[in-house]
């Protein structure tokens, strides 16, 4: 296992300072299926860690950010699938052998409903201190609390804490197509409460970076598809810019890397993310048009980029193309400032031969000054 300190400054200086450290930084996020997969045909233990494995740089660990402490409330629950509430009042249903759960319903619809949701205390230690109830291939499952997680991990990698901004958290409670509606028919009460859920937000991001051993956060924000934004660029910067702004301006007085990780093209709003002070950018779907070769001629060192590696058509690809597409968006790693990584979570479909050759890949070429072979 690679010296911590040497991980915290390889990742500062990508991330942060977008400067050639001495060699490009090892992370990704992993889909349960994968990494089922990925034990079995390595033929390695159930309780393998893969950031262990690989010696991977970073590592992003979550206090509890759900507005209620009840986290989950089972409803239902069978060999094939778990419905469930969750923190935020949303019912969800979870098959045991689906990547992604499926929302049903949402119990707080109306806006003055909304107005009425009442947040549990950010700074209560369970948030940080308790055990996480998680949903883990359908089933119930208990993971160790994010301080003991910090503890067990920090004299390994660079940990990051993690929040939502504004519309990530509030569709939870409100449900997509009602705040799709509230953000134009109730536009101010519904700003009141994308600050309202921002303030909280920031409380818990604070609370994490507050915690010895983290030293970065990532902030989730899906606010585009493949095509474009969800909702009109306008909208995004009267309503949720001002309250991404404050949870950024807060979490720089840290001092660390802020990451933003956005699904889909994004690309109407980059200049606004720069402008309030974002770090770098996940996970750059090249399926949605992203392009980091592009975005860095564009914007040079004013934010830093992670992802843009096709989970589906490049790690799925064969090796030979694999290569090529990786080396040749090493390119954009020339002085400082990229992370290639899988443009979302590494899906089942990815075999462990080819994930393995990728890492091996980045390990072997991704050692600065780079020498990419043509």
């Amino acid at each position: 296992m690679s010296d911590v300190k040497s991980k915290i400054n390889r990742i500062r200086q990508t991330l942060k300072e977008r400067v050639e450290p001495d060699r490009i930084p090892i992370h990704d996020f992993f889909w349960e299926e994968f990494l089922n997969r990925w034990k079995k045909e390595l033929g390695l233990a159930k309780d393998t860690n893969i950031y262990e494995y690989y010696d991977m740089d970073m590592m992003i660990i979550s206090a509890n950010w759900e507005p209620k402490l009840s986290q989950i409330g089972v409803i239902e629950k069978n060999d094939d699938y778990i419905m469930y509430e969750d923190g935020f009042g949303a019912v969800i249903k979870k098959y045991q052998h689906a990547a992604m759960q499926q929302y049903l319903d949402f119990k707080y619809k109306d806006i003055n409903d909304l107005k009425k949701f009442v947040y549990a205390d950010p700074l209560d230690d369970k948030r940080y201190s308790g055990s996480l109830k998680i949903i883990s291939g359908g089933k119930e499952a208990n993971v160790p609390s994010f301080k003991e997680q910090v503890k067990n991990f920090s004299n390994k990698f660079c940990i990051f804490g993690s929040v939502c901004e504004g519309y990530e958290a509030i569709w939870r409670i409100h449900g997509p197509e009602n705040s799709l509606m509230s953000m134009v028919l109730n536009q101010e009460d519904f700003k009141k409460e994308v600050e309202r859920i921002g303030d909280f937000m920031k409380v818990i991001g604070i609370k994490q970076l507050q915690t010895p051993g983290v030293n970065g956060i990532v902030i989730w924000g899906d606010v585009a598809y493949k095509s474009g934004m969800l909702f009109s660029p306008d909208i995004w910067r009267k309503i949720f810019k001002p309250v991404l702004k404050d949870l950024v301006d807060s979490f720089k007085k840290f001092d660390v890397p802020i990451i933003y990780h956005g699904c889909g093209n994004s690309k109407e709003i980059f200049d606004d993310l720069i402008d309030v002070g974002i770090d770098a950018y996940h996970p750059l779907e090249e399926k949605a048009g992203m392009d980091v070769i592009e975005l860095k001629k564009k914007y040079k060192d004013k934010i830093a980029y992670l992802g843009n590696v096709d989970a589906l058509n490049v790690l799925t690809a064969s090796k030979k193309i694999l290569k090529e597409s990786l080396l040749a968006k090493l390119e954009a790693a020339k002085g400082g400032g990229y992370m290639p990584a899988a443009d979302h979570s590494v899906p089942g479909n990815v075999s462990a031969d080819n994930y393995d050759y990728f890492i091996g890949l980045l390990k072997k070429y991704g050692k600065y000054p780079l020498n990419i072979p043509n």
